[in-house]
């Protein structure tokens, strides 16, 4: 084979990779020539452009299609994601913690008798331990928060045992919407979670589209400034 500089690093890579095979109608004799040499690389960097345009076809159809199948969940996840990033400053949210008689000592009442202050206000609907959804001790506050199943929170405070605030609490049920327990059992891993993955990768590929365009001009100048 003919020695044949090229200065393009994937011109000569490519050359490596192709084969140069005698073909009916192309170059019969003298296929090792430089014409048929460069016919070859020439159809090698064609058929990667034609790969790289069908890379950018297919990002741009993931971004087509994935932004529709994730319109509605993204829709609810930035939604409840709002108004949990706000729940401090509403009250309709999240109920704001009260200040009880002693903040820095060891409380002087029992669970179960600040069990029985929380059982004590109807609204919250707790007959029992197992109505409770959690407890939610705040030492600095000087409380201990009941949240019963029904979302409801009895704020106590723990030297007194005097129920200090009854309110109905959101942001729990924001949380569910936000993660999509809500709606299902499955919906928070069979819907969301791939929403959440699909956004992820439409991320990736958008920012690849962004800057891919600026490094190919970029180049293509540093090229021409080169000659």
């Amino acid at each position: 084979m003919p020695n044949i500089a090229i200065s393009n690093r994937r011109g000569r890579a490519l050359l490596e990779s192709v084969t140069y095979k005698p073909q009916q109608g192309s170059c019969p004799k003298l296929w090792l020539t430089f014409p048929c040499v460069v016919k070859s690389v020439t159809k090698a960097v064609s058929l990667t452009g034609n790969i790289r345009m069908k890379t950018q076809v297919l990002l741009r159809k993931i971004h087509h299609w994935g932004s529709i199948f994730i319109a509605v969940p993204l829709a609810i996840m930035i939604g409840a994601g709002v108004l949990l990033m706000l729940k401090k400053q509403f009250d309709w949210i999240q109920p704001p913690s009260q200040k009880g008689v002693e903040r820095t000592g060891i409380p002087n009442r029992t669970m179960a008798e600040l069990f029985a202050a929380a059982k004590a206000v109807p609204e919250a609907g707790i007959d029992n331990w197992a109505d409770l959804d959690r407890v939610d001790v705040k030492a600095g506050k000087g409380i201990i928060k009941f949240m019963s199943a029904s979302n409801w929170e009895v704020q106590v405070d723990t030297e007194t045992a005097e129920v200090l605030q009854v309110a109905f609490r959101r942001s729990d049920i924001i949380e569910k919407i936000h993660d999509g327990s809500y709606f299902a059992d499955w919906a928070k891993l069979g819907l969301f979670l791939p929403a959440g993955i699909l956004l992820f990768i439409l991320w990736m590929t958008g920012i690849y589209m962004f800057f891919y365009p600026m490094y190919k001009r970029r180049k293509r100048t540093k090229s021409k400034r080169a000659r």
